[in-house]
């Protein structure tokens, strides 16, 4: 953090520097002010008359200068209110303690010394349009992640010193995947375990795919690039993710596929997958009463029952199963991918949204909402699906709601939570 403190603390100095030159400069003003006066000549009555033109021309001087400065000190004291207003806090105080301070930022060697933290530096050095310097990426990215991973320049630098950096990576810029993808090959080949042994011909795909996207039939959804770098990076925190994308690119519906981003992008609700055998009647009564609590007389957690968050990728979200084989096989073509709209503030750790049902205040016979169900495809239907929207107008209603025990264990009684306003 070497680099950042000495930003800081030229940024500290440049301002000390400026704020002792608005200070002499105000001082000098008003001197200015003091010493601005016209040298009266006293003229007497005979002077006045037999020195009339010398006394006339005094006269004009007089008007002239008084005229003057009227209009000098106008802009004097226009100039002393701005250096008020840019001094602020500073406006008591004088060159020489000013002078005192300049001298004690040059001693400075710490953050501490100044009296902020790192977070409040960087935050200042960015209200000033300077962009920190840190002195190794991982520190950058460690402060800085976002910053960083939005800065193309910056990424390409990071990528290129270490593949590693792509996780942060919030660009989705082809060239910085075009630029690490041989690297990450010859990673992959040498970590690769078991059933993904075919994942470097999987990524020689997407390099070609990145030179040349791929042209999909009218009617079936591209995948946007980023979701292929979604798996590569989820790839590097978990070995066991699966490379889906030209597996999917362009076979499925552009109205499944447009509408699963959707969910997948929306900013106030979470898409969660929960795949079961197919079942007509129990598809029904899953829109009807809800998600059955896969683990029944155990804790409400939703991670138990429900695919969602950081493990769920969107090209395992457009084709989720206990088998997530495409094209379908025998393996899961009898399965149901229920899709789940759950809000972000069920699992808001300050104030969590209930999102379980009960008729059992013991905790026993436990449901996610049925107003959460979105809908569901099958996967029997392969390239076809399409999402059967949950359109009951009247779901059963249950006594009690309970938050998920993640976050808290709280139980309410339905009507005390619609006295409350809290959404069910």
């Amino acid at each position: 953090m070497e680099k950042v403190f000495n930003q800081y603390k030229e940024l500290q100095r440049k301002r000390a520097n400026e704020i002792f030159s608005l200070i002499l400069e105000k001082e000098r003003i008003k001197k200015d002010i003091l010493n601005d006066y016209f040298i009266d000549i006293k003229y007497g009555f005979f002077d006045r008359i037999f020195k009339h033109k010398q006394y006339k021309n005094y006269l004009v001087s007089k008007e002239k200068y008084d005229n003057d400065k009227e209009i000098r000190n106008k802009n004097r004291t226009e100039r002393i209110n701005e250096i008020n207003k840019y001094l602020n806090n500073y406006q008591n105080i004088t060159s020489e303690e000013l002078m005192i301070h300049c001298n004690e930022i040059n001693s400075y060697s710490c953050f501490e010394d100044f009296n902020v933290t790192m977070e409040d530096a960087i935050s200042e050095l960015l209200s000033n349009n300077i962009e920190p310097k840190f002195d190794s990426c991982d520190e950058a990215f460690y402060y800085m992640p976002d910053y960083f991973g939005n800065n193309k320049d910056f990424m390409l630098k990071a990528v290129e010193e270490s593949f590693k950096y792509i996780i942060y990576d919030k660009t989705n810029s082809d060239e910085i995947y075009l630029k690490i993808l041989p690297d990450f090959i010859r990673y992959v080949n040498a970590n690769e375990k078991g059933s993904y042994s075919n994942n470097c011909e999987v990524l020689l795909d997407y390099i070609h795919e990145l030179q040349e996207p791929k042209v999909v039939e009218e009617g079936k959804y591209k995948i946007p690039h980023k979701f292929m770098f979604e798996e590569i990076k989820k790839y590097l925190t978990n070995l066991n993710t699966n490379f889906k994308y030209t597996e999917l690119d362009g076979k499925l519906s552009t109205s499944f596929g447009q509408e699963m981003q959707s969910l997948y992008e929306d900013n106030e609700f979470f898409l969660g997958l929960h795949s079961t055998k197919s079942d007509d009647q129990l598809e029904y009564k899953i829109f009807y009463q809800g998600l059955k609590n896969s683990m029944q007389n155990a804790d409400n957690m939703l991670n138990r029952t429900v695919m969602y968050g950081n493990d769920l990728t969107f090209t395992k979200a457009l084709n989720y199963a206990a088998y997530a084989i495409f094209p379908v096989d025998e393996r899961n073509q009898n399965y149901t991918n229920f899709i789940l709209k759950i809000p972000y503030s069920a699992l808001d750790k300050n104030n969590p949204l209930p999102i379980w049902c009960s008729n059992n205040y013991d905790g026993s016979e436990n449901y996610l909402n049925p107003e959460y169900v979105y809908g569901m495809y099958h996967l029997r239907d392969g390239i076809d699906r399409e999402i059967i929207h949950n359109n009951l107008q009247e779901k059963f209603q249950y006594k009690y709601l309970k938050t998920d025990e993640s976050v808290a264990n709280q139980v309410y009684e339905m009507e005390s939570i619609l006295n409350k306003g809290i959404s069910r």
